[in-house]
């Protein structure tokens, strides 16, 4: 509300319209300007006169020039002061404006569907869903669905004075192909599969991570309906890094557990020790943890690895320091197995072909 103040000054009959929180009008004074002065219940609210930016309150003794003047006084959360008011020449006006905080902004939210029929929902709040519905701003937990189909949920996030456009494809429900008769690890409802790799010993680090992210896509998958509706069922056993222990386990992978396939297993010597029990049971060895030329040498359709090999990376690196940085002297000191051997190799190799000799050999046994 504002309330008027009369001009008491020398134009009688006047009004001033201010806040009606309060406004002070001094008596006019001929040899000083016309100034205006706002305070405001908070600070640094930018004031305008006539649209032109003044200053910020508390504001002092403003220069304006006599008449009709639209005031606004505005802060971002707080419901804007707008007015016009009359000074007359001479006068001094001081106003206090208390401003109130507005509530949120709201945002609105589409959701466009395929197929056009699902059925939308917030399920964070109360209200049914219906397109361009006024939100306040936050997180919301839509859900889209349709019979037939797999449902999808997401959450969303709306800023104020804003229209959120979602567009939610649904995918059809997955029904399960029957396993061919007699596939190994595969049964209606689960597949299973094996690891063996170090979760304790010298390299526990590389064994633990490793299985850990496996894991974490498999439970992604699960819980999204597995692969056609059977579930993983992932059994990662210990090999401490050591040869007869790794035999030993892999064993108990494809022989007593049925495994349909192994996954990141750690270990050059580990996994050539077990490649021939693979074969002979037909199972397939994904991603092992080894760069070694045998993870996909010979040419197997039971190998599947994912790594650029330690021979070529080995020979490129030392190529690299020899040309590209002047190193003449070359030595190699390597484990005694199929790891530390392959390297060894790809060392005497690229000095062979730069015509170089090693310097100095040194093989660590395990």
């Amino acid at each position: 509300m504002c309330s008027p103040i009369r001009n008491t000054g020398d134009r009688g009959g006047e009004f001033i319209f201010v806040a009606s929180s309060g406004a002070e009008v001094e008596s006019p004074d001929p040899s000083r300007g016309t100034t205006f002065s706002v305070t405001a219940n908070v600070d640094a609210v930018e004031v305008l006169v006539d649209g032109r930016r003044v200053g910020e309150t508390p504001l002092s003794d403003a220069a304006v020039t006599p008449g009709r003047h639209r005031i606004s006084i505005e802060k971002e959360g707080y419901e804007p002061y707008r007015k016009r008011i009359r000074i007359d020449r001479g006068h001094a006006v001081s106003l206090f404006v208390d401003l109130s905080e507005t509530g949120p902004v709201k945002a609105r939210l589409y959701v466009e569907t395929t197929p056009e029929d699902a059925r939308v929902r917030i399920l964070n709040i109360g209200p049914v869903f219906r397109q361009g519905m006024d939100l306040d701003p936050g997180r919301y937990h839509v859900e889209v669905s349709a019979e037939g189909y797999e449902p999808d949920r997401r959450w969303v996030t709306l800023s104020s004075r804003e229209d959120e456009n979602i567009d939610v494809r649904l995918d059809r429900v997955k029904v399960a192909v029957p396993a061919p008769a007699g596939t190994r690890g595969v049964s209606k409802n689960q597949i299973v599969v094996g690891t063996h790799t170090a979760l304790s010993g010298p390299v526990a680090g590389w064994g633990i991570d490793a299985t850990n992210g496996v894991r974490m896509r498999f439970d992604e998958a699960n819980e999204a309906g597995g692969i056609y509706g059977r579930k993983i069922k992932y059994i990662v056993e210990d090999s401490q890094y050591r040869v007869p222990i790794a035999v030993q386990k892999a064993n108990k992978l494809v022989n007593r557990d049925k495994a349909f396939f192994l996954i990141a297993s750690i270990g050059t010597p580990m996994n050539n020790a077990i490649f021939p029990m693979l074969k002979k049971k037909n199972v397939p060895n994904l991603f092992p943890f080894t760069a070694a030329r045998s993870m996909y040498e010979p040419l197997s359709k039971l190998k599947f690895a994912n790594l650029a090999p330690y021979y070529g990376n080995v020979r490129a690196g030392l190529k690299c320091f020899v040309e590209e940085k002047g190193k003449e002297r070359v030595c190699i000191m390597y484990q005694d197995t199929d790891f530390g051997l392959e390297t060894a190799e790809a060392v005497t190799d690229q000095l062979k072909e730069m015509n170089m000799t090693l310097v100095a050999e040194r093989q660590e046994r395990r």
